[in-house]
């Protein structure tokens, strides 16, 4: 074999090489696209909170599209973009109202733990302990 072929040869097996290389990159990040569907819909199920303002986000989109395709006139896009916001505003709440319950629900065990040391403290006369 002269260099000519040689070379032929090798640009031929880096071809095959960079084809093999993409053919594996698209089957990863279809696997990955997979998986992100996959917790997506997991995470849902655990927070409806989530799906629901994932949904309102869905809504919104398509609302957008059919505003840009010519369908929706202004009036109408800005009436039930405000409905979709409204929903988001009340899903949000409701999503803070359960931070908010957690938390409180530790400050009162965190009362309760405390409010019994000061009361077996006090009750050894142990008052240096209390504060």
């Amino acid at each position: 074999m002269n260099r000519g072929q040689q070379y032929e040869s090798e640009l031929q097996k880096q071809a095959k090489s960079q084809e093999a290389a993409a053919k594996a990159a698209e089957a990863h990040q279809k696997e990955v696209e997979k998986l992100r569907n996959g917790l997506d819909k997991l995470l849902a199920s655990i927070d409806p909170a989530t799906k629901g303002l994932g949904r309102l986000d869905e809504l919104e989109s398509k609302l957008r599209q059919s505003k840009k395709a010519g369908i929706l006139d202004n009036e109408t896009f800005d009436d039930y973009l405000g409905k979709i916001n409204n929903q988001r505003a009340a899903l949000s709440t409701v999503d803070s109202l359960s931070k908010s319950t957690k938390k409180l629900t530790f400050n009162t065990k965190n009362i309760t733990t405390r409010t019994k040391i000061i009361y077996s403290t006090t009750s050894k006369w142990q008052f240096y302990q209390c504060g």
